[in-house]
Order: C-alpha cells, then structure tokens, then sequence
C-alpha cells in the first residue's frame, strides 16, 4: 500500500497526511479552499512537541483527479459525509480498502454480519440517501478509532497537543484478521501511530464515543473549556460521571459492556489535560458542529433500546440551543 489518499485536511487529516508522507508514503491528501492553497504553497506543517514535520502531498479538490489509490482515509466531519460521499468510488480501485476516521456512530454500524439487540433506529443522517451503503457497500469499510490530539492552528498547520502521534485502532466490521488489516496496520505503526487490530470495532467505537465523546465533549462544548475543567470542578466531574454510566447502560442494552471506570481509572476528575475537545475547537472557530453525528445518533439509540439518559438529554438540549443560537448547527 504505497498510493494512499487522505480525503479531509483538519486536524486528524494532516496530522496522519504529514505523518505518512515522513514514512515514504505518496500521499495525496484531498483539500480545498484555504487549507488547499496553503498546503499547495508551502507543504503540511504539523508541530510536535518534540520537532515540527512537515511534508509537501499531491493536492488536490476533486476526488475524480486524484484517481485510484491503494488505500483512503476518510478524515472528514460526519456532517460532511454528504458533500464528499459521491465522489468516494473514483478513489477506489478494485481492491481498494476505505478506513474511515469518524467520530460517534459509523453508517456501517448495523451493516454485514452486526447481531443487533433491537430494531435499528432511524439514522439516516449518517449517510443521507445511503449513497455510501450503495456505492461502497460494506465490502470496501475498514473501521477505526482515533485518540490523538490535534488542532487546526491555521490553513496548513496542525498542532499535535499529545506526546506521541496516538493511537488509531482498526477493525474489519466482520472481526476478521484480514491481509488488508495486517497492511494497514503495519503502515500506520511505520507513521508513528499505535495501531492496534480491534476484534470488535464496534465495541471500539462506543468506547471512544462514551468514554470521550459524551460528556467531555458535550460539557467542554457548552462551557469553552479544556478537558481540565473536570479536574477543577467537582460538580462538573460528577455530572460527566453520571453521563458516562448512562452511555454505558446504553452500549450495554446494544450488546456492548465497555471497559470504562467511572469512579476508577476513567474518572474525568483525573483530566489535567489543557486540550479542547475536537467539538469545542469547532465552536471557537465559528464551524458547524458534529452533533448529529455523535449526540443524537447516540440519543436514538438510547432510545430505541427504552435506556433513559436524563443527564445527557439536559446536556444535549443546551448544546444544540447555543449551538443554533450561534449559527453553527440547524436541524
């Protein structure tokens, strides 16, 4: 897998473009706007605590330019699934694998060989028109899990707030150890990255969703605060505490019991961490947010298992109030 494209140039997209480019890889990396015009005139830049990398990637806007690639990335925000997701297939040629970098639930979720507990609800928001399950098909998805934090500082410039390049976890849908995956795998640990090999990808994601996503997201969003503030406030820590238990009680009723601790080594009063939450950097810069994607596949979900998530609900209720009060979020 040498040809690897990287559709989305955000903080998870260049950190990963720049990252594979240093480890040989020719990347083409899929941007437009400002991001494209920086990179195409000076290179990625991704700043680490230790050095600052950078790389100079094939640039391009349109998908159809950039032709077949041995693997893509999908590095975009759930909400602009729809604007790339047409586009998607002139990446692929006939054994082509796409890992899709998301947060919250993927639109693969109840795909393929998934034994699920109830009826799934309705989440077409996650791939309107099903045009991803139609021209990709499940064949094609290699599922992921990304914990690394990065910032877009400026167009072309990634922070990296963490002391290693992170972890990416992967998974086929179907739990198998697959050439692809093994390739995969080896490539991102050639970048830099832990890549460990999910046997269930699904349990993966509502991991990261439940343990990261839901309340210090959902509470550093509403506040404009780091993730420290749990550590600072104690009544902040408790209602992330009761959120996290409500976020497990749902995983569970969907089959999946996370290895989360709420009152042990997951206990959000232990974050010290100064970075912002990928959902509250979004709301800083005036950009539309992932709510969708994350909180209110989440909140069907909670309710098509008759799980009740008072907390989170009142949580939920405030973010989308602010966030369509400030122009970042309409239903």
């Amino acid at each position: 897998m040498n040809r690897v494209c990287v559709v989305g140039a955000g903080a998870v997209g260049g950190n990963l473009t720049v990252r594979l480019a240093n480890a040989g890889v020719d990347v083409t990396v899929i941007a437009r706007g400002a991001n494209a015009a920086a990179i195409r005139e000076r290179g990625f830049i991704l700043k680490t605590a230790a050095a600052t990398l950078s790389a100079r990637p094939r640039v391009c806007t349109d998908m159809a330019e950039a032709g077949a690639q041995d693997a893509v990335f999908v590095a975009v925000k759930g909400q602009s699934i729809p604007e790339i997701a047409a586009g998607l297939p002139a990446l692929c040629g006939a054994q082509t694998p796409v890992v899709f970098l998301l947060n919250g639930i993927p639109w693969w979720y109840p795909l393929g060989n998934a034994r699920l507990p109830h009826p799934w609800p309705d989440l077409g928001l996650l791939d309107p028109g099903k045009v991803l399950e139609r021209t990709l098909g499940i064949e094609r998805v290699i599922g992921s899990v990304v914990y690394a934090g990065n910032a877009l500082l400026e167009p072309g410039v990634v922070l990296s707030t963490a002391p290693t390049a992170g972890m990416i976890s992967i998974g086929e849908p179907d739990g198998s150890k697959s050439e692809r995956i093994a390739a995969l795998g080896q490539m991102l640990e050639a970048a830099g990255y832990k890549a460990p090999i999910a046997a269930d990808i699904r349990e993966a994601v509502w991991t990261k969703m439940v343990g990261s996503n839901l309340a210090s997201m959902l509470v550093c969003t509403l506040l404009d605060k780091p993730l420290a503030v749990f550590s600072q406030n104690a009544e902040l820590a408790a209602l992330s505490r009761n959120i996290l238990r409500e976020g497990m009680a749902v995983a569970k009723a969907w089959g999946k019991t996370l290895p989360l601790e709420p009152e042990g080594a997951h206990d959000p009063a232990k974050l010290t961490n100064n970075h912002k939450p990928s959902m509250a950097q979004d709301f800083e810069k005036g950009r539309m947010l992932e709510i969708d994607p994350i909180l209110t596949a989440f909140q069907r979900l909670a309710r098509a298992a008759k799980v009740p998530t008072p907390h989170f609900d009142a949580g939920l209720a405030l973010l989308v109030q602010r966030a369509m009060d400030a122009g970042l979020y309409g239903r």
